[in-house]
């Protein structure tokens, strides 16, 4: 069973505003939002990535599952073996649940009779090979091609036994530059990366031509960039830090 039929990335913040106009520079525009319970934005870039802004006064980048029958699933879910901090209602009816992985990523399944089957978005995996070295065509018109939500772990085989409890599937599993995995349930994409470069889940962006996207960037306003790896055998690789602290790579390939 999977965790949902439609998704978003959720990140904390401590200005919505703030951080909107930060992600808006990086190619994506506001789809929604309100002031209730907490002020909110929801977003999306040309490829159909969705993140949600979220001032509520915590600190977390995690990711948010909806479905009708979410209620089922996550009685599911926990005769699987997946143990719920959070079962809240509404009503008397449930209505989240939230769960921790293996390295501290936070899981919501929300119950939203209105959730709709989300339509594919474009990434790294599906996106046509003949067009990388078409620019114009990346779906993302600031950073280029959406790669993987990258998780720092700390044991490869334990993150990828719990992730296929809940419906994801192998794209690849590689040993260099050291343990690593892709994995996708069809909805996300996550990275299992078993290595000590880099301490927080972050956003990842692929692109031909990174160079010349980092200093148009830059030009925009963008000051947190900062090259990632060393700067001489990797120029066009670079980080990118958000108002709400966290990470966003930047790529060449």
């Amino acid at each position: 069973m999977k965790l949902g039929i439609s998704t978003q990335i959720t990140i904390s913040t401590s200005d919505v505003q703030k951080s909107y106009l930060f992600y808006n520079k990086l190619g994506f525009n506001k789809i929604t939002g309100n002031d209730i319970p907490n002020p909110w934005i929801e977003m999306r870039d040309g490829g159909g990535l969705t993140i949600l802004l979220n001032q509520d006064g915590q600190h977390y980048m995690g990711l948010t599952y909806f479905a009708r029958d979410m209620d089922l699933r996550v009685d599911a879910f926990e005769r699987a073996g997946i143990k719920f901090l959070v079962k809240n209602e509404k009503g008397g009816e449930f209505f989240q649940g939230i769960f921790v992985s293996p390295n501290d990523l936070f899981v919501s399944l929300v119950q939203y009779d209105n959730t709709t089957p989300q339509q594919d978005s474009v990434n790294l995996r599906n996106f046509n090979a003949e067009d990388y070295d078409k620019p114009e065509k990346y779906p993302n018109s600031k950073c280029g091609i959406f790669g993987e939500l990258c998780i720092p772990v700390k044991v490869l085989e334990v993150s990828f036994n719990f992730w296929k409890k809940l419906g994801f599937e192998t794209l690849s599993i590689n040993e260099e530059p050291y343990p690593w995995a892709v994995i996708s349930d069809g909805l996300n994409i996550l990275g299992l990366h078993q290595t000590e470069e880099f301490k927080q889940p972050a956003l990842t962006f692929f692109a031909r031509d990174m160079k010349t996207r980092i200093e148009r960037l830059k030009a925009s306003g963008i000051d947190t960039i900062r090259s990632f790896g060393e700067p001489d055998e990797h120029p066009a690789n670079a980080v990118a830090s958000t108002p709400e602290g966290q990470k966003i790579f930047l790529f060449s390939f």
